[in-house]
């Protein structure tokens, strides 16, 4: 897979300095997904037939459904690179903006219109200055 451009932008053209030597001007993994990749690397995974991970959304009991309906569309989302956005903007990466005691909620100070306004507009926008390192299998144009 080639490299994804990351939050800071990855224009070749650009003469900024970088604010943190670069780090941001590619996608990359988390620790969570280098270090699951590093087990899997090492031999540390299962083998055999696949669990079943996805059912019918009317055999979840209610009080699980809007978890399930967060989790469905944040497992296809883009991820990064927040520059400018697509799904949501840099504005997502601030703990603040996350009530951190319950899942999927958001702190009393983000208002209607906060997860939205960094995002480009139109969002095809984005794709279009995501021409470099982009993965064309991930593209929905």
């Amino acid at each position: 897979m080639p490299r994804l451009g990351g939050s800071d932008g990855d224009l070749p053209e650009t003469t900024r300095e970088w604010k943190d030597n670069g780090r941001n001007r590619y996608a990359s993994m988390t620790q969570l997904q280098y270090d699951r990749l590093a087990k899997w690397a090492n031999g540390q995974f299962k083998t055999g037939d696949p669990e079943v991970i996805y059912e019918s959304f009317d055999v979840i009991p209610l009080k699980d459904q809007p978890e399930a309906l967060t989790r469905a569309a944040l497992e296809w989302s883009v991820g990064v690179p927040l520059y400018p956005g697509i799904e949501v903007y840099w504005g997502a990466e601030l703990e603040n903006k996350y009530n951190l005691g319950a899942k999927y909620r958001f702190s009393d100070d983000v208002k209607p219109g906060d997860l939205g306004k960094g995002l480009a507009l139109p969002w095809q926008s984005d794709f279009f200055m995501c021409n470099t390192h982009w993965c064309v299998a991930i593209d929905s144009t």
